[in-house]
């Protein structure tokens, strides 16, 4: 394992660091973890955010006394340098058309635009972009592993791929994580309360995790809380979402849904609906029809057309 360290001729050169396009919480940190380890090597580091982050991911970023990075807007880079991490498809990121260099690429997705962006590059398939660099950390013997850097690794992974549930990554990644919250010392249920679980369906009743938004009403809607499931799409997925709302219901006082179908054989994530239970029952759905990612790309995006929509209703 090793940090693609830029060329040495960047080393008076601002290089900017993000994410993708909505930070969501492995964005952020990752972010912040690649700017200090470019630093570290001497070069002139900056840290920025694309997008305003979701409620979800300042509570986070709150929780660990994390300050975000500062806000640019995308189409202001021009003849500028930039070093990407999470989600290292420049489309996602930066954006097409943008007038500049990426120096470097830490990613945990394996994109087939990678090397159209930049040659100088680790990719490798992990639970978070943030473990990938706090392993790069742990290889380099003149850097300080500090508390903040374990626990911002285990809070990221834990949102990026729910690494207690998923089967997204392999066995030493859930045990490197587990011996992570061990070294913390933070319970279970604490985690679990902190942050958003990206589940497999097919599990029974799998475990629903909440995270807050901004609340809205409508019609008695109490919406709170989103819930995300990963799914194929069958044809008796009616049968399944009733069970979850029953679940739901009869589990948590939260009464907001969010259904995601994974499509296997096209590697995509896709919004199918976003509704919520009224006080009678009834299920209503707020279509997010044409939001297409990668894993938990999308619940950012989800969370901004919620924004938007509590936005419009208020």
């Amino acid at each position: 394992m090793y940090f693609p360290k830029p060329n040495k001729r960047f080393l008076n050169q601002t290089i900017y660091v993000t994410g993708h396009l909505y930070p969501d919480v492995d964005s952020v940190i990752s972010t912040l973890m690649a700017n200090q380890l470019l630093k570290h090597f001497g070069f002139k580091a900056k840290p920025l955010i694309l997008r305003y982050p979701d409620q979800f991911t300042i509570r986070i970023l709150n929780k660990l006394n994390i300050e975000k990075p500062p806000l640019r807007d995308k189409r202001t880079f021009v003849d500028e340098k930039v070093f990407l991490v999470d989600h290292s498809n420049i489309l996602n990121s930066i954006g097409k058309g943008t007038n500049c260099e990426v120096v470097g690429i830490v990613d945990h997705h394996i994109s087939p635009e990678v090397d159209k962006v930049c040659k100088n590059t680790y990719i490798k398939q992990a639970a978070s972009c943030s473990l990938t660099l706090y392993k790069m950390m742990k290889e380099i013997k003149d850097f300080k592993i500090t508390k903040d850097h374990k626990r911002m690794t285990l809070y990221s992974s834990a949102v990026d791929t729910s690494a207690m549930l998923s089967d997204k990554i392999s066995r030493e990644e859930k045990k490197f994580i587990m011996k992570l919250i061990e070294e913390e010392n933070i319970p279970l249920e604490e985690l679990k309360k902190d942050i958003l679980v990206e589940t497999d369906f097919s599990l029974e009743f799998p475990i629903l995790a909440k995270n807050g938004f901004t609340t809205f009403n409508e019609e008695g809607i109490n919406a709170s809380s989103i819930y995300i499931e990963v799914c194929v799409h069958t044809q008796k997925k009616e049968e399944k979402i009733k069970r979850m709302l029953d679940y739901i219901q009869e589990t948590t006082e939260y009464q907001l849904c969010v259904v995601v179908y994974w499509n296997f054989t096209l590697s995509t994530t896709t919004v199918y609906f976003c509704g919520a239970l009224n006080k009678n029952q009834n299920f209503q759905t707020f279509t997010l029809q044409g939001i297409i990612g990668r894993g938990n790309t999308i619940i950012p995006m989800i969370r901004e057309k919620i924004r938007i929509y509590n936005k419009q209703k208020n």
